[in-house]
C-alpha cells in the first residue's frame, strides 16, 4: 500500500506541475478561475469579492453568496501564506488526492478484504478523473476527501459506539457540507442507517446535526446582514435550478447552455432574493411542463453518466473519461450485482450515490460532480475484478493440469 500511495503522489504532482502556476479552468474545471480570484482576494483583505463584474449576476467590488465559501477560505488562506502562488496550491490538493486514495483503500478494507482494498487504491491511484480533479482548484477534492472520512466513520460507528466517533462524523460531515451543501439531503439517511444498524436510537446522534447547525449559523448570519434574508449558504440553487429546467433547452440539457436572468430580477441585486425568485420560476416551468422537465432528467442523466468521448469535449476531456469512468463502469456494475447480498452493509454507499444522483438530475448536472459516485464506486470494481482474476486462474490452471497429464 505504500508503493500505491508513492504513485498515487507522483502522478498528482505530474498533474499538478502541467496545469502549473496558470489557472484557466482546464476541461470542464473553469470554476476554479472564480475560486482562485476569490482566494486572491480574501488574502489582500477585499473579501468574498470579485475586481470585475462577474457571473452571473456579481458586481465589481460587491459582496457576494453565490461560490462556495469555504473553498475561497481555503486559497485565502493559502495565498495569505505562500502569496499567489496557484502551483502551490495545487500542489497541497494533491496532498488531500493521495489522502483520498488512502480513504477508499481503509473504506474497502473495512467493508470487503485486504485484497480488494489494496486493488481499489491501486485503482484510485491511477484513476485519471481523481488525478486531474486531486490538483484543479475546485471543490471536488476536499469535498470527495471529507465525505469518504464520513463514510467510514459511520461504518465504524456501526461497530463501535464511542462518543468521540460521533464528533468526528460531525466534524467530517461539517466540513463536507460546507463544500458542497447538496450533501445535505444524504446525511439524515446516513443518520437513520445507523441506527438502523445498532437496532436503537442513541442521543449522541444529535451531536452531528448540532455541529452542522453552529458551522453553518456564521455563514447564515452573514448573509442575514448583507442580504436581510434568510439563506443558509449559498444562492446558487435557485439560479441553477432554474437554468436547469429552462423551457428554452427543448427537451435536451446540456451543461455548458445558460439562460440570461431577466433585468427584473436582477433588479434587486440582492443575492438571496434573485436565487428565490428564481427558485419560483423554475418550480412554475416544472409544474407547467412536466413531460418537459422529465425529458430533461433524463437527459441529464445521460450527460451524468457519460463514458464515451464526444464531439463537443476536448482531447483532454476525452481522455480523462475514457481513461477513468469509461473502463470502471462495467466493472463497478458487476461488483454491485456480486456484493448483492451483502446490501446491508453497503447501504450508505448505495444511499448516496441515489441521493446525489438524484439532486442532480433535477436541478444541474456536469460530468465532474458524478466524482464522488467514482470514488464511492471503485471498491466495487475491485471486487468484480479480483473475481474475474480467480475465475480466469482456475480456467488456466484447470487447463493446463489438463494439458500436463
Amino acid at each position: 500500500m505504500t508503493i500505491v500511495l508513492v504513485v498515487a503522489l507522483f502522478t498528482r504532482i505530474v498533474a499538478a506541475l502541467y496545469l502549473g502556476n496558470e489557472v484557466s479552468g482546464l476541461s470542464g474545471a473553469w470554476d476554479e478561475i472564480s475560486y482562485s480570484i476569490l482566494g486572491h482576494r480574501f488574502a489582500e483583505g477585499y473579501g468574498f469579492t470579485f475586481p470585475e463584474n462577474w457571473y452571473p449576476w456579481i458586481h465589481a467590488n460587491a459582496p457576494q453568496s453565490y461560490f462556495s465559501a469555504a473553498m475561497s477560505l481555503t486559497l485565502g488562506c493559502i495565498y495569505s501564506i505562500f502569496g499567489y502562488q496557484p502551483l502551490i496550491a495545487r500542489l497541497i490538493f494533491a496532498l488531500l488526492g493521495v489522502a483520498i486514495v488512502g480513504l477508499i483503500y481503509l473504506l474497502a478494507r473495512c467493508l470487503f478484504s485486504e485484497n480488494v482494498a489494496f486493488v481499489s487504491g491501486l485503482i484510485a491511484s491511477l484513476y485519471s478523473y481523481l488525478v486531474f480533479y486531486s490538483v484543479t482548484l475546485v471543490t471536488e477534492t476536499p469535498f470527495i476527501l471529507f465525505l469518504l472520512l464520513s463514510l467510514f466513520i459511520a461504518i465504524e460507528l456501526r461497530r463501535v459506539e464511542k462518543t468521540g466517533y460521533w464528533i468526528l462524523l460531525g466534524l467530517s460531515l461539517t466540513i463536507t457540507i460546507l463544500f458542497r451543501m447538496a450533501v445535505i439531503f444524504f446525511v439524515p439517511f446516513l443518520i437513520i442507517w445507523i441506527f438502523y444498524a445498532r437496532r436503537k436510537f442513541v442521543w449522541k446522534s444529535l451531536i452531528p446535526f448540532a455541529m452542522i447547525i453552529l458551522a453553518l449559523l456564521p455563514f447564515t448570519i452573514r448573509n442575514y446582514m448583507i442580504w436581510g434574508r434568510f439563506m443558509v449558504l449559498e444562492s446558487q440553487f435557485g439560479h441553477v435550478f432554474w437554468n436547469g429546467n429552462h423551457p428554452k433547452h427543448y427537451g435536451t440539457f446540456h451543461p455548458y447552455q445558460v439562460f440570461p436572468i431577466p433585468e427584473d430580477v436582477l433588479a434587486s441585486q440582492n443575492d438571496a432574493e434573485i436565487t428565490s425568485r428564481l427558485l419560483k420560476m423554475g418550480l412554475e416551468n416544472v409544474i407547467r411542463d412536466p413531460g418537459h422537465f422529465a425529458l430533461l432528467t433524463l437527459t441529464r442523466l445521460r450527460e451524468y453518466f457519460t463514458f464515451w468521448p464526444t464531439s463537443d469535449s476536448s482531447l483532454i476531456a476525452n481522455t480523462l473519461r475514457m481513461t477513468s469512468f469509461g473502463l470502471m463502469w462495467p466493472f463497478a456494475v458487476g461488483g454491485i450485482y456480486l456484493t448483492r447480498k451483502r446490501w446491508n452493509d453497503l447501504l450508505p454507499l448505495y444511499l448516496f450515490m441515489i441521493i446525489h444522483t438524484g439532486v442532480y438530475a433535477v436541478t444541474w448536472t456536469m460530468i465532474r460532480y458524478r466524482m464522488p459516485i467514482d470514488a464511492v464506486l471503485i471498491p466495487f470494481s475491485a471486487v468484480a475484478l479480483i473475481y474475474l482474476y480467480k475465475r480466469f486462474s482456475l480456467l488456466f490452471f484447470k487447463s493446463h493440469r489438463t494439458y500436463s497429464i
